[in-house]
């Protein structure tokens, strides 16, 4: 069983754009879920803070973000959405890395104890790409 929760905001239906956006969002999550049902059920049940939990702490985003599950599972969605809209993979990873920092900034956390976080974030998912890519 696979359940992919998906934000929309209210009047979705008013917004244009958000029947491709979701398209989208739909794509990039079931690569990431696909990716995660090959990990092993240890990586998978690894200490990785999930939900509302994930942001309560810088260390939590870390635990959550770098962890060796999510890193595959979102490397994972880049590279479907780099298949099927050309983009640069790079790119989409440097956007989702910034939507990441400034979910966290809204949750509460500052730039300064971002940004360190974030890099050894990006990093982790940039070195995981390049051994995928090539």
């Amino acid at each position: 069983n696979l359940a992919i929760v998906v934000d929309l905001p209210r009047n979705y239906q008013n917004v244009d754009g958000v029947k491709e956006w979701l398209e989208i969002e739909l794509e990039d999550a079931l690569s990431h879920e696909l990716r995660h049902s090959c990990d092993p059920t240890e990586m998978l049940s690894a200490d990785i803070p999930e939900g509302e939990e994930k942001w309560k702490t810088v260390e939590n985003i870390y635990k959550h973000f770098g962890s060796e599950a999510e890193i595959r599972g979102n490397v994972a969605g880049i590279m479907g959405r780099a298949r099927r809209s050309g983009e640069d993979p790079i790119d989409i990873m440097n956007d989702y890395i910034n939507t990441i920092f400034n979910d966290a900034i809204s949750y509460g956390h500052s730039e300064s104890e971002l940004i360190p976080v974030m890099n050894k974030i990006g990093q982790a998912w940039s070195d995981h790409l390049s051994s995928i890519a090539t």
